[in-house]
C-alpha cells in the first residue's frame, strides 16, 4: 500500500510539473505573438554591410574528436539563467539555468535535460541540424532506447519584425575569461498593442546559426519539451539572444546569457 501511495505521489508531482511548464510556455507564446502582430507583420531588414559588426563567438580550435564515427563530442556550451516570476518560489521553473550544447565544426546543436528539464523526461537528448533535420533519442517504459528522425520547418528569414525597436542601449556580456570573447549586445524594445507593458531584448549579430534554438517550440509537438527562455523564430537565425525581460500581467520572464563555456558532452548515434 505504501508503494502505491509513493507511486501516486510521484505521478502527481510529474503531472504538476508538466502543467506548470504548459502554462508557462502558453503565456510566453501569447505575449510573443502579441508583439509580433502589433505592426501587422511588417518586417525591417536588419542586415549589416559592415562585416566587422558581426560577432565571432568561438575562436578556432582543434576540437577533440572521437575515433568512433558514431560518437559526437560537443565541446561548447551556451548557458542562460532565467527567472519566471509568475511561479511560486519553490516551484520548478521559477529560476534556473538552460544549457545548449554546440559543435563548432558540424554546426549541430544538442538539447538535453539540461535544456528542457523535466518536461520531456522520456528523452535523453535531441540533436538538431541547421537545416531542421533532427534526431530524437528516447527510452520506452522498459528502458529500451529508441531513435526517431524528423524534419522541422524552420523560418529561414534573416530580418527582424518592425516591432523590435532599437533603443540605443548596449551591454557587454560574457566577461568571464573562459576562453571566449566578450559580446556587446544591442537593446531592442517591444511595446504591446492593448497594454502599457514593455519588454526589452538584447541581441547581437553573429557568425553562428541559432535557428535550432529560435525554433525550439517546434520540438514540443514531438517531445513535449518546454524551455524558460523566450527564443523566437521571428529573430534572425544568426542573432544571439543575450538577455530578455518579457513583461506579462502575471509577472516577468527574465533571461540572460550567463556564459559560453568549454565542455565535454558525448553522444552515440547508434547506442
Amino acid at each position: 500500500m505504501a508503494g502505491l501511495f509513493i507511486s501516486l505521489e510521484n505521478d502527481y508531482s510529474k503531472l504538476k510539473n508538466f502543467l506548470i511548464m504548459k502554462i508557462s510556455n502558453l503565456l510566453i507564446t501569447i505575449f510573443m505573438t502579441s508583439a509580433i502582430t502589433v505592426s501587422a507583420q511588417k518586417k525591417t531588414n536588419q542586415k549589416t554591410e559592415n562585416k566587422d559588426e558581426i560577432a565571432s563567438l568561438i575562436p578556432e580550435n582543434d576540437w577533440i574528436k572521437s575515433e568512433d564515427p558514431n560518437t559526437i563530442i560537443f565541446p561548447v556550451a551556451f548557458i542562460w539563467e532565467y527567472t519566471t516570476e509568475w511561479l511560486e518560489e519553490d516551484e520548478y521553473g521559477r529560476e534556473g539555468e538552460l544549457w545548449a550544447y554546440y559543435h563548432p565544426e558540424l554546426k549541430y546543436w544538442l538539447f538535453t535535460r539540461d535544456t528542457y528539464g523535466v518536461s520531456a523526461d522520456m528523452f535523453d537528448w535531441v540533436l538538431v541540424k541547421p537545416d531542421g533535420s533532427a534526431i530524437l533519442r528516447s527510452k520506452d517504459e522498459f528502458g529500451k532506447s529508441e531513435t526517431e528522425e524528423i524534419k522541422l520547418d524552420f523560418n529561414q528569414d534573416k530580418s527582424i519584425f518592425e516591432v523590435y525597436k532599437p533603443n540605443s542601449k548596449t551591454i557587454t556580456y560574457n566577461q568571464n575569461d573562459l576562453g571566449f570573447p566578450p559580446i556587446e549586445g544591442k537593446g531592442y524594445s517591444v511595446t504591446y498593442e492593448k497594454t502599457s507593458d514593455k519588454s526589452e531584448y538584447f541581441l547581437v549579430e553573429t557568425d553562428i546559426d541559432f535557428a535550432p534554438l529560435h525554433n525550439f517550440r517546434l520540438l514540443n509537438e514531438h517531445t513535449e519539451a518546454y524551455i524558460h527562455v523566450p527564443f523566437s523564430d521571428e529573430i534572425p537565425d544568426n542573432y544571439l539572444l543575450l538577455e530578455s525581460q518579457l513583461d506579462t500581467p502575471y509577472g516577468r520572464l527574465a533571461s540572460k546569457l550567463k556564459s559560453i563555456s568549454h565542455t565535454y558532452y558525448e553522444i552515440n548515434l547508434k547506442n
